[in-house]
């Protein structure tokens, strides 16, 4: 059975890439960061009408795709495969199939799924780290998990580069960052946007690079989408069917969606004089929040840090400063 994205050449033995699920892949890699919970992503993709692999056996035999469920959407957001990796005995080999999956994008959700799974035996994020999820190892192109340590009773928290914690530390010289040291500095960085002038039209101009990157992955979607729907009602008009019928109007509800999504980020352009103001107020609603609020307000603003020891880089969400900003208006 292939998975999702690919299919299985002509001649069997192995697996050529299925553009149309490839962009339905990253997608579902994107869905899942933006949600982060299994759960709310299988909504997601259910509530999209997208489906899982369908295939059919050399005899002729069709396999039907379902409803996407927790335990298979865990297995596809961890499945090698999408990096162009096979498995053999618990090592990972090259594949002869290309990867259709960033290697980034791949470490950041493994990253995301293993905190999930922390959380449910930790009751939370109860040790405070601000930037879970969200930092990347320059060096190896790792993420960097959130971790702790008690030696001589005291208690320590950092972010540990995955390559080292997996293969040991011949893997990468950065091996870990102090979290308080990181989270300082970021938090710091964001406080200096506000007061330099230049760094905030650079950060505006970056946000405004990502805005038209996730733009174009909805008008992507958007004509794939148009073009499965007129395939829908050409069958339809061949032979009736009330699972076309179906398939037509979970299409459209997505359709709307994208539209609205689309308009959404068409408004989230922002004056620098409005970001500055609004991160001029950063710092005594900063102050003013527990930790819990201030790991969910850095979520709201950053997309990622890529962390190297020489310098760290911040990427905003498309929407994060442009959000800020509006809770500052809705608040004044």
């Amino acid at each position: 059975m292939p998975p999702l994205g690919y299919d299985v050449a002509p001649g069997g033995g192995r697996l050529v890439v299925n553009p149309a699920e490839a962009d339905q892949v990253r997608a579902i890699f994107e869905i899942y960061l933006q949600e982060r919970s299994l759960l709310r992503c299988v909504e997601v993709l259910n509530g999209r009408g997208w489906r899982t692999k369908s295939w059919t056996t050399q005899k002729g035999t069709l396999h039907e795709g379902g409803r996407f469920d927790k335990t298979g959407l865990r297995g596809l957001l961890r499945n090698a495969i999408y990096i162009g990796k096979v498995g053999l005995k618990g090592q990972l080999y090259d594949g002869e199939h290309p990867g259709i999956v960033d290697l980034d994008l791949f470490a950041r959700v493994g990253e995301m799924l293993a905190g999930g799974q922390k959380d449910r035996s930790r009751a939370g994020n109860k040790h405070g780290f601000l930037l879970r999820g969200l930092v990347r190892c320059v060096t190896c192109g790792s993420a960097m998990t959130s971790a702790t340590s008690s030696p001589r009773g005291k208690h320590y928290r950092y972010y540990s580069c995955t390559a080292v914690r997996r293969r040991g530390n011949a893997e990468c010289p950065v091996r870990a960052v102090a979290a308080a040291e990181l989270e300082a500095f970021i938090v710091e960085r964001i406080r200096g946007i506000g007061r330099d002038p230049a760094l905030l039209q650079e950060t505006l101009r970056a946000a405004a690079e990502d805005r038209q990157r996730e733009q174009g992955q909805l008008e992507q979607e958007r004509r794939m989408l148009q073009a499965e729907h007129q395939r829908c009602q050409a069958e339809a008009r061949r032979l009736p069917s009330a699972a076309l019928d179906e398939r037509a109007v979970q299409i459209e509800t997505r359709l709307s969606e994208i539209q609205r999504a689309l308009a959404a980020i068409e408004g989230t352009d922002i004056e620098p004089s409005e970001a500055a103001k609004a991160l001029a107020q950063f710092d005594p609603v900063w102050d003013a929040l527990v930790p819990r609020e201030q790991a969910s307000l850095l979520q709201l603003l950053i997309e990622r840090v890529d962390y190297d020891p020489k310098e760290v880089a911040i990427t905003f969400r498309p929407t994060g400063l442009a959000s800020l900003a509006g809770e500052q208006r809705s608040a004044a």
